[in-house]
């Protein structure tokens, strides 16, 4: 069994209409989210073996941020291009280049993509992963190279905006 763990970046601002996109920052309330974020996937998910994230600032503030929060050295966090625009085509070989030494992944980035992808894993539709949410899924895989459509199971969820947590059984 592998793990997979799904991080969309805290909220982001849209104070500066005129910044590119890839630049946005994290809001205020993105920034008072990250230690809720922080202190829930500290006490209740699997530690990573690889941190890989989007490039953007507001993603990347949200891996270091979290890896502070759980004591995972930021300088072995994967910044990849590919999570920034990517699709579940580009997030399925993402997962696919992964090696098999590692059991836990923590994958930080943006919608639609990552939604895509828990949909994709899970079977269920109505996923719409809010700003600074978690989700922990457990896959039926034993080498990242397999197929990973229908092989996942939510075990977790955290939703930072609405301040709920949730076991899923």
């Amino acid at each position: 069994m592998k793990k997979l763990i799904i991080l969309r970046h805290a909220k982001s601002s849209w104070n500066d209409l005129n910044e590119i996109d890839i630049k946005r920052k994290l809001s205020n309330r993105g920034k008072k989210q990250l230690p809720e974020i922080g202190d829930f996937i500290k006490k209740n998910i699997a530690y990573p073996d690889i941190f890989i994230t989007s490039p953007a600032k507001r993603a990347k503030k949200t891996a270091s941020a979290i890896a502070d929060y759980i004591d995972f050295d930021r300088a072995r966090i994967i910044n990849d291009i590919r999570v920034y625009e990517g699709d579940i085509t580009i997030f399925k070989k993402i997962l696919s280049e992964i090696s098999d030494s590692f059991e836990v992944v923590y994958l930080c980035g943006h919608n639609p993509g990552l939604s895509e992808v828990v949909k994709e894993i899970t079977r269920k539709n109505d996923i719409d992963i809010p700003t600074g949410g978690v989700y922990e899924i457990e896959l039926d895989i034993i080498s990242w190279k397999n197929e990973v459509t229908n092989k996942g199971r939510i075990i977790n969820t955290f939703f930072p905006s609405k301040k709920e947590q949730s076991p899923v059984e």
